[in-house]
C-alpha cells in the first residue's frame, strides 16, 4: 500500500493548516545558521525525511505541529546534527543521544520490581482504559509528557513521575475530575478494580489483600529498605533480590522437630503448630523427612494425605528406604507442596516407594532427588535456615562487558550489589530470628547463556566451553568468601533461583540488550546447562555433576521426563547414583 500524502498540520491554537515542507526546511536552516553552519541542501534533505517519516507512519492521521517540532529534532539528533537540535529546541534541548534513546531510555516500574523500554502508547493506553479519556486526546497528553521527559537529563524515570506528568497534564486541559482515577495506592486503582471485580470468576478477597501488600511492601523494600545502589541493581536486572514482598522474613527454614505424641494424629497437630509458627518469620519452611516422624505410629496412613495436602510447607521430604508410609505419601501427593526424594542404597533394594517416586516425578515433574552417599544431606541446603537470597545475573556481566568493560569486574559489581542487599537485610532479620548464624545465599542465572555467548558453544557439548564455564563458578565460589569476611556475613553460593526469576532477569536483559532478545523463556539456573540434541539423560546430568563440588548442594537437571517411562526414571536414577557425583537431581 502507497503511502498516504500528508496535506494538513493541526496548530497549537487547533486550526488546521496546509502541511508546507519548505517551512520546515527553513526552520531548520535557521537552527543550523544559529548552530553557526550554512548549509540550505542539509535543511532541505532533513525536511524531506521529515515528510517521508510522517507519510509512512501517521496513515492519514493529521499530525499537530508540536509532533512535527519534535520529530524534527529526533531526526536532527539521530543523523548526527545535535548542535543544530539544540538551537531548533532552543537552550533547554538535550544532548546527543539523549532525546529520542532507543535502548537506554528505560522506565522503572512502581508495581512490577523490573525497567521496561519507554513506549509512549502505554500512556495513551492507560489513559483511555483507566481515566475514560477519548483516544486523540489520551494521544495529545502522551505526546505532551513525552516531550517533557525526553528533554531532561536522566535516561531512566520511573512510573510513578509519568503518573505525576500525566496528572499535571490532565488539571491543565481542565480533565480535573478525571484525576482521582489516576491515583495510586500501592498499586493503581484500575489494577485494583480488576481484582475487586473480576470479569470472569469471583472476587477473591485472600488474593486482593495478599497483592496489595505484597506490592506495596515491595515497592517500600527497593525505596527505603536497600541502598540506592542496591535497588537500581535489581531493578536492571543485575542481580534479583529473593522475596521483596516479605523482607521481613528469613528465606529459608528446615524444620527440625522431636515428635513427642504417642499417635500419628498428635504428631500432625505438632507439626502444624510449628509450621505455623514458623510461617510467620519464615518465607520457605521445609520438612525433610516427614516420614520419618510417623514410623511406628498408630494411624500413619491415615494420616499421610494431610501431611503433604494441608499441612502448608513448600517442601516435603520422604526417606525411600520407608517403604510403606513413604509410598502413602506420594500416592497421596498435592500440588502444595514440592517433593524432595532422600535416595540411600536401601531405597534401590526394595524399590517400591522409588518406583512410586519417579511415577509421580514423570506425571508432575518440579521433583527433588537428593542422594545420599555415606553421609546425610540435612535438607535441600546445607544449612539449617537462610536469612535472605539473592540472584547473580551471569549473562548480563557478558552483555555489560561487551561495552569495553572486564566480564569478571562486571561480575564484582553484581556480588556487591548482592552482598550489600545481605547486609541491608541482616537487621530485619535479627529482629525475628535474633540468632545471628543464618547463612545468606548467592545464587547464579545464565551461566550456560554467558559461556555460549563467550566461546560460541555449549558447556554440555564443548569441553572448553564446560571448563569457562567451571572458571566463571570457580571464581564465584572464592569471590563469595572474600566477601563474606568483608562484610561479616556467613554468605555461600547455593543453587536457588527458580523460573519466575530467571524469567524475569531474562525478561530485563532482554529490554536492555539487542543480543538477550530472542533467546529462550528464562536463563538456566545455578550450574545447571541446556541438553544438547541426542545427549542421554544420564550424559547430560554427569556433565553438571563437575559443578557439585564447588556447589555441594546443587541440583543437576534433566528435561527429558516427557521421553521417559517411571521405569525409565529408575533405571536413570540408580546409574546417577552409582556413576556420577550428582548430589541432587531436579526433575523439570
Amino acid at each position: 500500500m502507497n503511502p498516504r500524502r500528508i496535506e494538513k498540520i493541526r496548530k497549537r491554537d487547533g486550526q488546521v493548516e496546509p502541511y508546507d515542507e519548505a517551512k520546515i526546511a527553513e526552520s531548520i536552516l535557521q537552527a543550523a545558521r544559529g548552530a553557526g553552519r550554512e548549509d540550505r541542501s542539509l535543511a532541505a534533505d532533513l525536511a524531506g525525511v521529515v515528510t517521508m517519516y510522517l507519510e509512512r507512519t501517521r496513515n492519514g492521521h493529521v499530525p499537530t505541529s508540536a509532533e512535527i517540532r519534535r520529530l524534527v529534532e529526533k531526526i536532527l539528533i539521530d543523523t548526527g546534527h545535535a548542535e543544530i537540535a539544540r538551537v531548533f529546541g532552543g537552550d533547554a534541548a538535550p544532548a546527543a543521544g539523549e532525546l529520542f534513546p532507543t535502548e537506554l531510555f528505560l522506565v522503572d516500574g512502581a508495581t512490577r520490581d523490573e525497567v521496561s523500554a519507554w513506549a509512549r502508547e502505554r500512556i495513551t493506553a492507560a489513559l483511555v482504559k483507566e481515566a475514560s479519556i477519548e483516544e486523540p486526546v489520551a494521544r495529545e497528553i502522551a505526546g505532551a509528557v513525552e516531550q517533557c521527559i525526553f528533554r531532561q537529563s536522566e535516561r531512566r524515570v520511573s512510573t510513578t513521575l509519568i503518573r505525576e506528568l500525566v496528572n499535571q497534564e490532565l488539571l491543565a486541559r481542565g480533565y480535573g475530575t478525571k484525576l482521582r482515577k489516576q491515583l495510586v495506592v500501592g498499586l493503581p486503582k484500575y489494577d485494583l478494580e480488576r481484582l475487586i471485580r473480576p470479569e470472569d470468576a469471583a472476587p477473591d478477597p485472600e488474593r486482593l489483600c495478599r497483592t496489595i501488600g505484597e506490592t506495596t511492601l515491595k515497592q517500600y523494600a527497593l525505596q527505603e529498605i536497600y541502598p540506592r545502589q542496591v535497588a537500581a541493581a535489581h531493578l536492571e536486572g543485575r542481580i534479583h533480590i529473593h522475596d521483596l514482598e516479605c523482607p521481613q522474613k528469613l528465606f529459608w527454614h528446615t524444620v527440625r522437630l522431636e515428635a513427642t505424641a504417642p499417635t500419628s494424629r498428635g504428631v500432625t497437630a505438632e507439626l502444624s503448630a510449628r509450621v505455623r509458627d514458623l510461617r510467620r518469620a519464615v518465607r520457605h519452611c521445609e520438612i525433610p523427612r516427614v516420614n520419618a516422624l510417623y514410623a511406628g505410629r498408630p494411624g500413619d496412613v491415615d494420616e499421610a494425605p494431610f501431611v503433604v495436602g494441608e499441612l502448608g510447607p513448600s517442601w516435603v521430604g520422604v526417606d525411600l528406604g520407608d517403604g510403606r508410609l513413604a509410598c502413602e505419601l506420594i500416592r497421596s501427593w498435592k500440588e502444595s507442596a514440592t517433593p524432595e526424594f532422600f535416595v540411600q542404597d536401601a531405597a534401590f533394594h526394595d524399590g517400591t516407594a522409588l518406583r512410586e517416586a519417579c511415577r509421580l516425578a514423570i506425571e508432575r515433574g518440579r521433583t527433588l532427588f537428593l542422594f545420599e552417599r555415606g553421609t546425610a544431606n540435612r535438607s535441600r541446603f546445607d544449612a539449617e535456615t537462610l536469612g535472605g537470597a539473592v540472584t547473580l545475573n551471569v549473562a548480563q556481566a557478558f552483555y555489560r562487558s561487551e561495552g569495553g568493560t572486564d566480564f569478571y569486574a562486571e561480575l564484582d559489581q553484581a556480588l556487591d550489589a548482592a552482598a550489600r542487599a545481605h547486609a541491608a537485610k541482616r537487621p530485619l532479620v535479627r529482629k525475628v530470628a535474633p540468632a545471628d548464624d543464618h547463612l545468606y545465599a548467592i545464587g547464579m542465572a545464565g551461566l550456560d547463556e554467558a559461556v555460549r555467548l563467550m566461546t560460541g558453544r555449549a558447556p554440555a557439548e564443548d569441553d572448553g566451553a564446560l571448563r569457562v564455564a567451571l572458571r566463571i563458578v570457580s571464581y564465584l565460589f572464592f569471590r563469595v568468601k572474600e566477601e563474606s569476611g568483608r562484610h561479616g556475613l556467613r554468605m555461600a553460593l547455593h543453587d536457588v533461583a527458580g523460573g519466575e526469576v530467571a524469567g524475569r532477569l531474562m525478561r530485563v536483559d532482554g529490554q536492555m540488550f539487542a543480543r538477550a532478545r530472542g533467546l529462550a523463556a528464562e536463563y538456566s539456573v545455578g550450574g545447571r546447562l541446556w541438553g544438547a540434541a541426542g545427549m542421554s539423560p544420564l550424559d547430560h546430568v554427569a556433565i553438571q555433576a563437575r559443578f557439585h563440588t564447588l556447589l555441594p548442594c546443587a541440583a543437576a537437571m534433566t528435561s527429558a521426563r516427557r521421553s521417559l517411562s517411571p521405569e525409565d526414571m529408575l533405571t536413570l536414577l540408580r546409574r546417577v547414583h552409582a556413576e556420577t557425583s550428582a548430589a541432587q537431581l531436579w526433575v523439570a
